[in-house]
């Protein structure tokens, strides 16, 4: 009988700079760097938030992550800093929590296309992001299952 086991998961990785999301007011997309899942191939992403803010977000409020993907490798697909990615793209939604303390967060398992993409960073939280750097970061881990 098969068995399932995780692979080895990559140490994470910073999804953005260090400055980008610093001082960054809410409905402000940023977009990230780059990942190259063609050739890598891994199924699943494990995402983690750090978030904190000048004044306490509001009720139900969050920072969305979108996957912006590179179908054919070369076009992206609607989804930058001055386009509005569609829903369809939204990859994880951070809940916060209203206070203006550090906030670590997380999303795991997320499944992955096998495309080139971006990651697209939203404040959908109503309230200005610290200056400080290092205080707001996504992080992202990659890994697979492995049949035995």
């Amino acid at each position: 009988m098969a068995e399932c086991k995780w692979s080895v998961q990559t140490k994470p990785v910073a999804a953005f700079t260090a400055s980008e999301l610093a001082n960054r007011a809410p409905a402000t997309p940023v977009l990230g760097r780059e990942f190259v899942n063609s050739s890598e191939r891994n199924r699943f992403m494990d995402l983690f938030c750090r978030a904190r803010f000048q004044s306490a977000p509001g009720s139900g409020a969050y920072i969305g992550v979108y996957l912006i993907p590179a179908l054919d490798e070369t076009t992206w697909v609607d989804g930058s800093a001055a386009v509005p990615p569609q829903e369809s793209l939204m990859l994880a939604a951070f809940q916060v929590r209203q206070a203006t303390s550090q906030q670590i967060l997380a999303v795991t398992k997320v499944i992955i296309p096998p495309v080139r993409f971006r990651l697209l960073w939203l404040n959908a939280t109503g309230a200005t992001t610290t200056a400080n750097v290092g205080d707001n970061q996504v992080f992202v881990r990659f890994y697979n299952e492995e049949v035995l």
